[in-house]
């Protein structure tokens, strides 16, 4: 009985039958050297870019033969071969070159993802006498790249044998990536692939970008945790670099074939599931996929992995605006931003949802500065259209408040953004302030006040800081709670603590925001006790970037709101 051919399938929903045909007896005429050499780095560079595979229009008949289907798409195909296998092609000439492929046939609609195809063309490759796509592992000196495990992982299930998949994540790795700089970043990870290779010569190495490999193991079982225990050490032995010595640690996670799945890409994700869970029992360590995961774990970890892919995605993670106004004046004095995640497939991902996650996880700091970055960039784009822009706050998680450089960092976004520091302000809430620790972090708030950036204390009257934090670390402004605004007019006693905290900051010569104000009723106590700066969606919910624009652009027409009867006495 012939086996099926699983390439053949994403193949013929992109060509159809008859166009594949003509492909297949294209890729007969050359050598199986030149054909394969040139199909590997076409599939990386596609997935590189994430750019659809060009071919034939289902609708075109081409009876199998290259010279009677399409010739300007068999010229260019030719084309992009030639540049390939005879030049050695840079990668920006290979990506010329696959534009100039996909310009030949603009009215393409083919109907699989070009890593189902890119998999399916790798696969047919390996099945041709005297394919020479890869060498075999023990030759390598680096891993393989993310592209490649779509290939792997197949061949190794096609065997039927058990085998193991260890996924390693190193731990806070982001925070050195932003500390060091991305070129060091990537030496230290093409090192660590290196050593990872050479003391398992027999096991597959990739790397999945960013912090992550995976590994493909034949140990299974208990041999498996003694592999995730080498792995560790590894990682954890020293690296050197221009004479400075980098220690890092890694969180592995576990699966097994065909116990934890029996096809790929539930490998994948329980290898990460199990990761995950190793990182949540404090990193340094490894865990084995367990599938008494309850689903509601399940989910967060499958969202955890999305976030961490998220951040690589620029339209996915974005931030929204929300105006504090002073209700004097009817002007917009500050823009809080506030982090928004569309996801592909769940849609609007809340903030109360995936910034805990971000926060448990090693993702906070990389999250982070790529919202900083994102606001100061979009304040400055407001500037240069001419509207009249106000201050832009950025929420800080206790994480990057414990970054000794973290100064250092905004300092470099300001340069690069050509953006005043009192146009900045940073926002840390009150928990963060407790868990970052007093030291550290008066340090840090020190350096970042001498570059001339203003501090807000958010979320106060919690009860998480005291008045001798407050007295220390001064900011220049303190944001009252939600939870004591919304009962104004409905709980005396938030009236009373809202009354004091008021008093307090008068006291201490610190500007205050009154958050979470959805009423008129609201707005005027606040302004009858000395509350003049108002956040809330009685003036607007927070805005995309170019409703912001708007809002900003209508400020010569707005008036004042507060009522003209006397102010409380204090």
């Amino acid at each position: 009985m012939t086996q099926p051919d699983p390439f053949h399938d994403p193949l013929s929903r992109a060509f159809g039958s008859a166009e594949l045909a003509g492909i297949v007896q294209f890729c007969n005429q050359a050598s199986r050297a030149d054909v394969c050499a040139a199909v590997v780095r076409l599939v990386a560079q596609l997935r590189d870019d994430e750019v659809t595979l060009p071919g034939f229009p289902p609708r075109r008949a081409c009876p199998g033969h290259p010279g009677q289907c399409q010739p300007d798409f068999h010229a260019a195909l030719a084309s992009l071969e030639s540049e390939l296998t005879q030049t050695q092609a840079s990668l920006a000439r290979l990506s010329a070159a696959v534009a100039s492929l996909r310009a030949r046939t603009p009215d393409w609609q083919g109907g699989a993802s070009p890593d189902e195809l890119a998999a399916g063309l790798e696969h047919w490759l390996h099945r041709q006498p005297g394919h020479a796509i890869q060498q075999p592992p023990q030759a390598r000196n680096a891993p393989y790249a993310a592209a490649d495990l779509a290939v792997l992982l197949p061949a190794r299930l096609a065997t039927g044998k058990p085998f193991s998949l260890l996924c390693l994540s190193l731990d806070h790795f982001a925070s050195l990536r932003l500390r060091h700089g991305a070129a060091l970043a990537e030496r230290l990870l093409s090192q660590l692939g290196q050593r990872l290779l050479a003391h398992a010569p027999h096991d597959q190495v990739a790397h999945l970008g960013q912090d992550e490999f995976a590994i493909l193991s034949e140990h299974i079982d208990d041999s498996a945790g003694h592999a995730a225990r080498r792995v560790l050490q590894r990682v954890g032995i020293e690296l050197k670099i221009d004479g400075e010595r980098f220690a890092l640690s890694a969180s592995v996670g576990v699966s097994q074939f065909p116990a934890d799945g029996e096809d790929a890409e539930t490998l994948l994700l329980r290898a990460r599931q199990a990761t995950a869970a190793a990182r949540r029992a404090g990193g340094t360590t490894w865990a084995r996929y367990h599938a008494e995961h309850t689903p509601a774990q399940q989910a967060r970890e499958a969202l955890e992995n999305d976030l961490r892919l998220a951040l690589g995605r620029p339209d996915e993670m974005h931030l929204h605006y929300q105006p504090i106004i002073n209700f004097r004046t009817g002007q917009v004095v500050c823009m809080e931003s506030l982090a928004r995640w569309q996801h592909p497939r769940l849609g609007m991902v809340s903030p109360e949802r995936f910034i805990p996650i971000a926060e448990e996880s090693s993702l906070i700091v990389a999250l982070g500065h790529r919202l900083l970055d994102t606001a100061l960039a979009q304040w400055q784009s407001w500037r240069q259209a001419g509207l009249p822009v106000a201050p832009v706050s950025v929420n800080l998680s206790g994480r990057q408040l414990c970054k000794p450089d973290l100064a250092d960092d905004v300092a470099a976004l300001l340069h690069r953004h050509q953006m005043p520091p009192a146009m900045l302000q940073l926002e840390i809430t009150e928990t963060a302030l407790a868990q970052a620790g007093t030291a550290p972090i008066s340090r840090t708030l020190d350096a970042l006040k001498a570059l001339g950036v203003s501090i807000a204390l958010d979320d106060f009257g919690c009860g998480y800081a005291n008045l001798q934090q407050l007295y220390r670390f001064r900011p220049e402004q303190i944001k009252i709670d939600r939870s004591f605004i919304s009962k104004i007019g409905l709980d005396p006693h938030s009236e009373v603590i809202v009354a004091a905290l008021l008093s307090l900051s008068q006291n201490f010569g610190v500007g205050v925001v009154a958050e979470g104000v959805e009423t008129l009723e609201q707005a005027n106590w606040l302004w009858r006790h000395g509350c003049d700066v108002l956040q809330g969606f009685l003036f607007s919910r927070p805005l995309p970037a170019t409703e912001m624009a708007a809002y900003l652009r209508d400020l010569p027409q707005s008036r004042a709101m507060c009522p003209l009867g006397e102010r409380a006495p204090m």
